[in-house]
């Protein structure tokens, strides 16, 4: 059987029910903390197929309202407890203690308070764990972007440092190019000079033959030897020896000397000009190799 409170000001109607049978459940309530949910703690919901209203706060329950309830049986009456925690789910059941007359104000404050204790034990308990597992995320991902600013800021060290290094191999080769690159230019200056003075030596050695009788110049054109590239001063020689006058010596005249030392000089230089083309080749092919190096890190880097 089920008594409704009378409503009066100031105070708030608290249904009740009163089950006469001692094993029958009367209500099933469940807390929406349950499951992670943080509520207010205190909104419960009936289970019974056969209620239709819903459960106010416990702190509803207050001396006034207690003062104004009318109840016809006092052998089996139920009150409200909190129970089941191993079973993950809150909910009160009224167990068999007597008349709710029996129990005072201290008393009902007193398991007013150790439930709102438990309520707010729970509550409690699991912000602070998910505070420590929030905590735990946010330690480790400031560790993540700690080590991934590390390695960004040490490979754009690496980087500067190896940018630097290909810019001063860089400027070096060109240094050193320009350096061969004059060189060359006074070797090639150098050879045409000794190249029109050749042709000088050239016009002087024809006109050395024209002044020979024709027995001379049958003479010569029959010691002369074939052209090639180890006896192309063979006509200098023949010129100055043709031009020599200085018959009936013994020794080696000045002549024949002025004849060995320009040979010998113009070999000098020929092999000279051979160093200093190779030279070249040799700085042209390491300036092109380090410029295509230097380039491609600007082409990574950008």
């Amino acid at each position: 059987m089920s008594v409704e409170e009378n409503q009066t000001p100031g105070t708030s109607v608290v249904p009740v029910k009163v089950s006469k049978q001692p094993q029958m459940q009367g209500l099933s309530l469940e807390d929406d903390m349950v499951d992670g949910d943080l509520g207010d703690g205190t909104e419960l919901r009936k289970t019974h197929s056969s209620s239709s209203r819903k459960t106010q706060s416990l702190g509803g329950l207050t001396e006034g309202t207690l003062s104004q309830t009318k109840l016809g049986c006092c052998n089996s009456e139920e009150a409200m407890a909190w129970i089941s925690k191993s079973q993950q789910k809150a909910s009160w059941k009224i167990p068999h203690c007597g008349s709710l007359n029996d129990l005072s104000k201290d008393e009902l404050k007193d398991r007013l308070r150790q439930a709102s204790e438990a309520i707010l034990d729970k509550a409690t308990t699991h912000t602070k764990s998910l505070l420590l597992k929030s905590d735990e995320r946010a330690k480790a991902l400031e560790k993540e972007v700690n080590s991934l600013q590390w390695e960004l800021s040490f490979s754009q060290l690496q980087m500067k440092k190896a940018e630097q290094s290909w810019e001063q191999k860089y400027n070096g080769l060109l240094t050193e190019n320009k350096t061969l690159i004059n060189s060359l230019q006074e070797r090639e200056s150098e050879f045409q000079e000794l190249r029109a003075e050749n042709s000088a030596l050239g016009r002087q050695c024809l006109e050395l033959l024209s002044m020979l009788n024709l027995r001379e110049q049958r003479v010569y054109e029959g010691s002369k030897p074939q052209y090639s590239p180890e006896r192309n001063t063979s006509v200098l020689e023949l010129a100055v020896l043709g031009a020599c006058r200085c018959p009936g010596v013994v020794e080696s005249c000045p002549c024949s000397r002025a004849a060995a030392a320009s040979r010998k000089r113009l070999i000098k230089l020929q092999q000279e000009l051979e160093a200093q083309r190779y030279r070249r080749e040799e700085a042209l092919m390491v300036a092109d190799a380090f410029r295509i190096a230097f380039e491609q890190q600007l082409r990574k880097r950008n």
